[in-house]
């Protein structure tokens, strides 16, 4: 469920089941404490604010980002480091697995496609998409050779260097793109579209696909006779029109499932970033290991009470907590996870 601004703006909606905060004494995943430390290491440096990281997290796409867990999350919005140019996307995506080479032609004149459903596992930001959401899934036929090789436009919105695409020109009969069409069963819309969108498809998928789409028509004439309509699937999820949020306890619960699931896939991306970072010297594995340390014997000496206890019993230092907050317990020798440290004044010339 999502308020005014985002997911994140849950204050004063209305949600009858409760959720489970837990015990306070879950026991973090090493790749989770480095994905923390990592994000620690990027601040200290400039390269990383709390409101970037906030911001990555808020804009990450649906429906992705609700199967996500929290240091996910975290890891996928440390990836808007590609905006300072930090690191490239070709980067990641070697990294991650994922070819950068420019694509070979797949497909020809009267090939069945079928059309990519837009649900990348990982998103690190709203993708900039040139394929329209009407035709996700659907099944045509390419309506000429490919047109040419052509930039991905889904990198260049993003100042990046991705591989050129095929091009291709494929056609969809208007019946199986628009609920309710009455026009001719001969109508038809052709779409340009990028190869990466497309996978092989059948005749018989195509008519498949017409007989689900009268059917469809069929469905919707029954329910205007009968005057009623309903809605199949969970009953908390909100309908935006255009899409649909499940509703906030499923995702809730959802995550929490998934934090005792096997996280192989779960922690690639942080270990591709860390590696990434690593390899350019913007950190070292010895930094890292010192922060997760550092991070791990925090809950033992338990420096938040303790600080708290000080500014109660110290004026001086409650003024000092007050005024700046990291430099206040920096001078504790405690040093602030997320905090970039403020430059220094420069000293005054005559």
């Amino acid at each position: 469920m999502a308020g005014t601004t985002g997911r994140h703006d849950v204050g004063g909606i209305a949600d009858d089941a409760p959720i489970d905060v837990g015990s306070g004494t879950k026991k973090y995943k090493l790749w989770e404490v480095q994905t923390h430390s990592l994000v620690s290491l990027l601040s200290k440096q400039g390269l990383l604010t709390v409101d970037e990281l906030r911001r990555g997290i808020e804009g990450l796409p649906d429906p992705a980002s609700e199967k996500m867990s929290y240091y996910e999350r975290w890891a996928a919005s440390v990836a808007i480091s590609m905006e300072r140019g930090t690191i490239q996307q070709r980067e990641l995506d070697t990294h991650l697995g994922v070819s950068t080479a420019e694509p070979a032609v797949k497909f020809h004149q009267g090939d069945f496609v079928q059309v990519q459903l837009e649900n990348a596992a990982i998103r690190t930001r709203k993708p900039h998409l040139r394929t329209p959401g009407y035709i996700f899934g659907l099944v045509g036929t390419v309506e000429r050779k490919c047109v040419g090789m052509a930039d991905n436009p889904e990198g260049l919105a993003f100042r990046q260097d991705l591989p050129r695409q095929p091009l291709y020109r494929v056609t969809f009969h208007q019946q199986h793109v628009w609920e309710g069409y009455t026009g001719s069963p001969a109508d038809t819309v052709d779409v340009e579209i990028y190869q990466a969108w497309l996978k092989p498809a059948t005749k018989a998928q195509l008519e498949q696909q017409q007989h689900g789409a009268h059917h469809a028509h069929q469905h919707k004439h029954e329910e205007g006779h009968h005057g009623i309509g309903h809605q199949h699937g969970d009953p908390q999820a909100i309908n935006h029109g255009d899409h649909v949020h499940e509703g906030r306890t499923l995702v809730e619960q959802t995550a929490i499932d998934l934090e005792g699931q096997d996280d192989a896939e779960r922690r690639q991306l942080s270990e591709a970033l860390i590696q990434i970072f690593q390899e350019k010297n913007i950190i070292s594995a010895e930094e890292l290991r010192q922060v997760v340390e550092d991070l791990d014997g925090r809950g033992e000496k338990r420096l938040g009470p303790m600080i708290v206890a000080k500014a109660w019993m110290d004026p001086t230092f409650k003024a000092e907590l007050l005024r700046d907050a990291a430099d206040a317990v920096q001078k504790l020798g405690i040093q602030p996870s997320n905090f970039a440290p403020k430059p220094k004044p420069s000293a005054a010339t005559h």
